[in-house]
């Protein structure tokens, strides 16, 4: 069996196979993503189940794959979660537009991160509780410092322990730590938050 580093150096050297190769290191990653963070879209979670948004992901991941040529775990990884939040984003916006009877005499769709902590894969990072909050999310990872972003979508998005983000970012735990709560900090601030404890 192949190991990481040698499935990415065939996929640089265009060997097709390896792009499914990538996709299938990054399955169980995805689908347990997808489990953490689709309670909190209630009206996405109405119409599509975890194993619905990890396929689209996994798909988007294959695609992005025939043009994106990883040159590490790191960056396969960090692709992989932007897939997952690109997904749920895209799912977001697609059934805020659609009419179904009485189920629009609801509220928006909109939840809670308290009534569905598996939102937040931090306790002090809670996730977005509406369409606009998840916008506003999404902005404030993409304008963090690169290497606090790295870590955020390694921790935050991807699930990964400190250890393993330290590991895969080829980072001391104590750094990623130091960047973790870096990143939290300007996270929350972006959006109006007290800094996390």
């Amino acid at each position: 069996m192949p190991t990481i580093d040698e499935v990415l150096a065939a996929h640089r050297a265009g060997e097709e196979q390896a792009a499914n190769l990538l996709v299938e290191y990054c399955h169980d990653r995805v689908w347990w993503l997808a489990v953490r963070l689709l309670p909190g879209f209630a009206r996405v979670a109405r119409h599509e189940r975890p194993s619905d948004v990890a396929q689209e992901a996994l798909m988007g991941l294959w695609q992005a794959l025939h043009r994106a040529r990883p040159d590490s775990e790191r960056h396969l990884l960090l692709l992989a979660g932007k897939k997952v939040r690109e997904t749920l984003h895209d799912l977001a916006r697609k059934h805020a537009g659609q009419r179904h009877g009485l189920g629009n005499l609801e509220s928006r769709g909109d939840v809670s991160p308290d009534c569905h902590p598996a939102l937040a894969a931090a306790d002090d990072v809670p996730g977005p509780a509406t369409l606009d909050d998840w916008t506003r999310f999404h902005h404030a990872i993409d304008e963090l410092p690169d290497d606090e972003r790295e870590v955020m979508h390694l921790k935050w998005f991807v699930g990964l322990s400190e250890e393993e983000a330290a590991s895969v970012l080829g980072r001391s735990r104590s750094t990623v730590q130091r960047q973790w709560g870096a990143a939290k900090s300007r996270i929350n601030e972006a959006l109006g938050r007290e800094r996390p404890r």
